[in-house]
């Protein structure tokens, strides 16, 4: 169980309805949890993890007053509960005789409603006759934050970008933007190492955004995988999964350069990551964000800023591990880690096969006039709409110049595109260290 505070401030405590002593006996901490300010009805929740310093019950870090805590049971799945629409969820299920519905924050999309963690380990946001706030929750405490569910850390970070969203028709512009990091440490080998170490959603400590690719859009996606291809990838090219592509604008550059990223959901588990470019190049004066394709394999130019790739190439030196726990060059992020586990949380159990290339292709439909002078998140904005398949994603088992492409999957929108501060600044999409290999 997790580190129980020596005191509680009368700020951090959420009121609840008091477990009789009875049932508090009878069922040892699984108990009714009342709502005051709703109705009489009530849902039973299970696996608690919580202690009673003084006279308050703490679940994980999170101060409840009002409550008699009995003992943690030991199988214990922790409180996981959000609504969608009208229904109430507790984990996977229905909560009976619960109602979820009006006294959620309506900034909340899926109107998510309490998470916690797992376990004995982790710490559970309580709900009151206030909904909590999620758009402060601290996801860098990843003790109670990593074991939750792929939709609630999906909810809980679309919360914070739609809490910052940026008037579409007035987006920032500066750049380097404000609290954005500065071109200094592009060349701290150090500093650049905890993009493949940090395990979080979100940026740790005060660790600002790189100067590369610091405006983008963020849209919800559905990647959709079809798991037909004859290679017979595994993990979330298998499962597919929920997450958020943010399609990016390298500031750098006078040559337009667009990039991109995708994060995917995992249950209980870190998130999987995907990085996407063409190269350190650009397109010139082509505004048209989709005129090309996207891979975790740049393309190589006479041009590239070799400061720059020489201290990546220092910094995968300083990684942990062997070498194959290490990208294999500056040029490439390998696809292993995330062949390796499904969306689900499980393992795989069997050989590990993962592309060495995975190209992301746009939807034909996806064009935006090549001389536009409008903003470009304006027009990813318009042009994307929930449905819309953004990326048609092709995978090449091998760097063989025979290799086939195989349709994996596709990157199905599943909200508008927003620009906002949290996703200019505070959203991180950790880079895969472990490197493509064929075992």
């Amino acid at each position: 169980m997790a580190a129980v505070p020596s005191s509680c401030d009368a700020s951090q405590v959420q009121m609840f309805d008091q477990m009789s002593p009875a049932s508090a006996a009878t069922n040892k901490g699984i108990g009714k949890l009342g709502k005051p300010s709703l109705s009489a009805k009530s849902v039973v929740f299970k696996g608690l993890p919580c202690a009673t310093p003084g006279n308050y019950c703490i679940f994980g870090g999170i101060c409840l007053a009002n409550r008699q805590c009995g003992q943690l049971p030991p199988n214990c799945s922790g409180l996981q509960c959000f609504s969608v629409g009208n229904k109430c969820f507790l984990s996977s299920k229905h909560c009976k005789d619960f109602d979820c519905g009006s006294h959620l924050s309506s900034s909340v999309p899926a109107s998510y409603a309490t998470a916690s963690s797992s376990g004995t380990t982790g710490s559970s946001v309580g709900t009151s006759s206030a909904s909590p706030d999620l758009t402060n929750s601290d996801l860098s405490n990843l003790t109670w934050y990593k074991p939750l569910s792929a939709q609630q850390k999906q909810a809980i970070q679309w919360a914070k970008i739609q809490a910052t969203k940026y008037d579409i028709n007035n987006l920032p512009t500066e750049f380097p933007p404000p609290g954005s990091d500065p071109f200094t440490v592009l060349r701290d080998a150090n500093y650049l190492r905890i993009s493949f170490e940090w395990e979080g959603d979100e940026m740790p400590g005060n660790r600002n955004r790189l100067v590369f690719s610091p405006l983008a859009v963020i849209c919800k996606i559905k990647f959709n995988t079809f798991q037909n291809t004859t290679s017979g990838y595994t993990g979330i090219f298998q499962s597919g999964g929920i997450g958020f592509i943010r399609l990016s604008i390298n500031g750098v550059r006078a040559s337009f350069d667009p990039t991109a990223s995708m994060k995917i959901y995992v249950d209980g588990k870190i998130s999987q990551n995907f990085n996407f470019i063409k190269d350190a190049v650009g397109q010139g004066s082509n505004k048209n964000y989709f005129l090309n394709s996207f891979s975790n394999n740049m393309e190589r130019n006479p041009t590239d800023n070799q400061d720059t790739f020489r201290a990546f190439n220092e910094t995968i030196d300083i990684l942990n591990g062997g070498p194959l726990d290490r990208p294999s060059s500056g040029y490439s992020l390998g696809l292993y880690e995330q062949a390796s586990i499904h969306s689900d949380g499980t393992p795989v159990t069997g050989p590990i096969v993962a592309p060495w290339d995975g190209r992301a292709v746009p939807h034909p439909d996806l064009k935006i006039d090549p001389a536009t002078t409008k903003d470009n998140r304006w027009e990813l904005n318009r042009l994307i709409k929930p449905g819309q398949v953004i990326y048609r994603y092709w995978g090449k088992r091998t760097p063989d110049q025979s290799a086939v492409a195989e349709l994996i999957g596709e990157i199905v929108a599943d909200s508008n595109c927003d620009a906002s501060q949290y996703g200019d600044a505070k959203i991180f999409l950790r880079q895969a260290a472990r490197q493509w290999s064929l075992v």
